[in-house]
């Protein structure tokens, strides 16, 4: 075989061969177009798919900067009335802190203990006793009442700090 001995073809089936060949060349060739023609199908869906969703996310995009928009004028509208309310409350604890501070100090003044040399028995009771000054010289606790001595400045601190957490506490519900 090696010879270059080509087997003859009866006359007969040549031109069926001929045909064949053609045939097959037809065929390679409707399959390329159909194949060409659903590479160009293809790439316009893709096209198409590729606008559609350029222009679905310029839609989500504007809806998204508008809802951003209206919730940061949302937001800021609540921030001022937040703030008119902290304003409103500062304002109202500066009143009543004033108020209160007066309050201990009247208080200070009219229960103010005067310091006096205590005479201390040797079971340690105190042999004498504290006068105020706006206690007109009398006992207003009775004689065997035990009493608490508090500086005027931790009244002070005690009112300040009892008038700032009632007033937070008011502020809070207020919310």
């Amino acid at each position: 075989m090696g010879d270059g001995i080509m087997i003859p073809l009866p006359a007969t089936l040549r031109p069926y061969l001929l045909g064949a060949a053609g045939i097959a060349i037809l065929a390679a060739a409707i399959w390329v177009w159909r194949i060409d023609s659903l590479r160009a199908s293809h790439k316009a869906d893709a096209a198409n798919v590729r606008r559609e969703y350029a222009l679905f996310r310029e839609q989500v995009e504007a809806k998204a900067s508008q809802a951003l928009i209206a919730q940061k004028a949302v937001n800021a509208a609540q921030e001022q009335k937040w703030k008119e309310k902290a304003n409103v409350a500062d304002q109202k604890h500066e009143t009543e802190l004033a108020a209160a501070n007066a309050a201990a100090e009247r208080y200070i003044r009219d229960n103010r203990l005067l310091r006096q040399a205590v005479d201390r028995g040797a079971g340690g009771e105190a042999g004498g006793t504290a006068q105020g000054d706006g206690a007109q010289g009398s006992d207003r606790s009775g004689e065997a009442a035990d009493l608490v001595a508090v500086t005027a400045d931790d009244v002070r601190i005690c009112t300040e700090n009892t008038r700032r957490l009632i007033d937070v506490r008011d502020w809070a519900l207020g919310l």
